[in-house]
């Protein structure tokens, strides 16, 4: 994976959250990024995948297409109010691999329910499957396991394993210590800062 971000500037409205960030992301399957609450990792997250833009640094990578086919998963699952199936096809023109991750997310039997009606587990099994549906050479996940009951927690361990063994590169937070433990390659933390934002 191999990520670099150099001498990062961020400013949120009124709010400095970082004023000299270095951090490098190592190349391993997983990376975990850790810290306390409020010290900026969804801001982290973001920047690498292009959603905020700080005003100063730089963000490199070592593999281009690392940075060319990403995917996104928000802790607060972003569903459009169609069925399942409508929005697996929103990221993914392969039929047949949408069904196949319906099927390995449990959720093959509600496809032609509106997504707005499933649970916020059943929501946040979707959004993984469909950015997995994308094919990524990055999967960036914040906090993915927040709505998940012990069933799914299992379901998404087996996911990520399986995603590893496919070359996928993961990188997310998560406060889950149990969950970091199974999955997670490396961990970083984000060191306390005098100038924080809370996120």
């Amino acid at each position: 994976m191999a990520i670099n971000l150099e001498r990062i500037y961020l400013k949120v409205e009124n709010f400095v959250a970082f004023s000299d960030l270095n951090m490098e992301i190592p190349d391993a399957p997983l990376v975990t990024i850790t810290g306390a609450n409020g010290i900026g990792k969804t801001l982290i997250l973001m920047m690498i995948h292009g959603l905020i833009t700080p005003q100063m640094g730089r963000i490199n990578y070592d593999d281009s297409e690392m940075h060319d086919r990403q995917a996104f998963v928000f802790q607060k699952p972003i569903i459009l109010n169609r069925s399942v199936d409508k929005n697996m096809e929103l990221a993914c023109k392969d039929k047949l691999f949408c069904q196949e991750l319906l099927n390995r997310f449990n959720l093959w039997d509600k496809h032609n329910v509106d997504a707005g009606r499933l649970s916020g587990g059943e929501q946040q099994r979707l959004s993984i499957a469909r950015a997995l549906s994308m094919r990524p050479k990055l999967l960036i996940m914040d906090e993915p396991t927040t709505y998940l009951d012990t069933e799914s927690m299992k379901l998404l361990t087996k996911e990520i394993l399986f995603a590893k063994e496919q070359g996928i590169r993961m990188l997310m937070v998560s406060h889950d210590t149990k969950f970091v433990k199974k999955v997670s390659d490396k961990t970083l933390e984000v060191p306390v800062r005098k100038e924080i934002i809370i996120v």
